[in-house]
């Protein structure tokens, strides 16, 4: 289990070209994800020492709740205390999958300028 305080994710977004407006741009927008209620909590995740002394890390995720779908496809587990010792202790994963698991994440958005639907003539 990793400590956090928030995480990053970036969400798709397609706007207006400058010089063609029907010409859609692909770009992404930055999100800051954290706990509405916890000033810390756990990411799951796993790792390997590999047999040449290489360190393999990954994050578990899941289907995202309504909150994290706003802004990407999947969702990072994030526990608190008492969930990150069931997940230390082998409870099964499908106590960490939504709609069982559902976080009470908020998200920021750390690019507002960044709008998908800003088709003002000074965008």
């Amino acid at each position: 289990m990793l400590p956090a305080t928030s995480y990053y994710e970036s969400k798709e977004i397609f706007r207006p070209g400058k010089r063609d407006p029907n010409k859609k741009i692909r770009d992404t927008q930055k999100h800051e994800m954290f706990w509405k209620d916890k000033a810390q909590f756990y990411i799951a995740g796993f790792y390997d020492i590999w047999s040449d002394g290489n360190l393999g890390f990954g994050l578990v995720t899941t289907i995202p709740n309504p909150i994290q779908a706003e802004v990407h496809n999947r969702m990072i587990i994030t526990l608190d205390e008492a969930m990150g010792k069931e997940f230390l202790n082998n409870a099964p994963i499908k106590e960490f999958q939504f709609p069982n698991y559902s976080p009470n994440l908020q998200f920021e958005n750390l690019e507002p300028q960044k709008n998908s639907n800003n088709n003002t003539l000074f965008g």
